[in-house]
């Protein structure tokens, strides 16, 4: 079972994402995913939470696993978390108050 494609979105470098992070996080909250590449390959993408759970009913989980991380933390450990996402095949789950508001998956497991 495959899943619905993303829109376009943005694809931007790592270094984008730490300079313009509230900017980022907001457009994929709105449904505009962030295509973040490291060293010129696709690394991570920034989804919505409505995306992502779109993604998990139609395929099942990411078979890494999920992290929950608060806008805060994932500010400042932003590289980790993309390192992370690409070698482990996970999901970091951004909130705000308690509220799942995007999620940073795996690049090759989203097609655009």
């Amino acid at each position: 079972m495959s899943a619905t494609p993303l829109p376009a979105g943005d694809r931007i470098t790592a270094t984008d994402l730490n300079h313009n992070f509230p900017q980022r996080i907001k457009s994929a909250s709105d449904g505009r995913p962030q295509h973040i590449s490291r060293n010129a390959r696709p690394a991570v993408v920034i989804i919505s939470a409505t995306q992502y759970a779109q993604f998990v009913i139609e395929t099942g989980a990411i078979s890494g696993g999920e992290q929950r991380l608060t806008l805060t933390e994932a500010k400042h450990t932003m590289g980790k978390i993309i390192q992370d996402v690409r070698e482990q095949q996970c999901a970091a789950l951004l909130t705000k108050r308690g509220a799942l508001i995007a999620a940073v998956v795996p690049a090759e497991r989203f097609t655009t």
